[in-house]
């Protein structure tokens, strides 16, 4: 794993269960929101996925602040932070298959998952970060 520094950002997302998180589905909701507003836009085309205990915060890094949102979004300042990092071994996994992968490596590195980084493109192979 490699240390990285992240920087401060905002978080455009919205919260699903774990047992439903559909990759595809909750990206086509933020990126509705984000083409039909004046007040923000993506970092990158970078999908991100946050683990809060049995819920999944699916979105994007923005630059702007979202004044209005739509029903089922949130948004929220994120603080920066030292993680460490790396592409997962595996590719193509399914979520679940990917949580437990996480928790494999959990236990062996003694670190928590911060977060996923999946590329819009394809889901596959995403990046995970550890604190």
């Amino acid at each position: 794993m490699k240390k990285t520094q992240l920087g401060n950002s905002r978080f455009l997302y919205i919260k699903k269960d774990i047992a439903q998180v559909d990759l595809s589905k909750a990206s086509s909701t933020v990126d509705r929101y984000l083409s039909l507003s004046r007040q923000v836009e993506p970092v990158d085309k970078k999908l991100i996925v946050q683990i809060k205990g049995d819920q999944a915060l699916i979105g994007r890094e923005i630059a702007g602040y979202p004044t209005e949102l739509s029903e089922g979004l949130a948004f929220k300042e994120q603080n920066s932070q030292e993680v460490f990092e790396m592409i997962s071994p595996k590719k193509a996994l399914n979520f679940k298959d990917l949580l437990e992968l996480v928790k494999e490596i959990e236990e062996v590195e003694l670190k928590k998952l911060h977060r996923f980084i999946f590329d819009i493109q394809h889901f596959d192979a995403p990046v995970l970060q550890f604190n």
